[in-house]
């Protein structure tokens, strides 16, 4: 695979980029939406065809609402664990 983060980024493609990894969407010429991801210098890429992207998206929206409530179950957990711990006299 030889994408150029660098132009996908100058682009407007990249739509995560942190020291340990990255994340490009884009159509190419073939009229597939592409799904390009670099873990840990690693890049891998994922094409999904036209016939395929309600299937998709449907998925992708689920995961995000399922995402979305785990984190902010952890979000609660944490705050009462810190609130417990300042009630026993311990540091915030």
């Amino acid at each position: 695979m030889n994408l150029n983060w660098e132009d996908a980024n100058e682009a407007g493609h990249v739509v995560v980029e942190c020291p340990s990894r990255k994340l490009a969407i884009y159509a190419n010429l073939s009229g597939q939406v592409v799904l390009a991801h670099c873990d840990d210098g690693v890049d891998a890429v994922t094409l999904i065809e036209a016939d395929e992207f309600d299937e998709v998206l449907g998925f992708l929206l689920k995961a995000m609402t399922e995402a979305r409530s785990i984190a902010c179950n952890q979000d609660a957990e944490f705050e009462t664990h810190e609130a417990i711990g300042r009630a026993q006299g311990g540091k915030p």
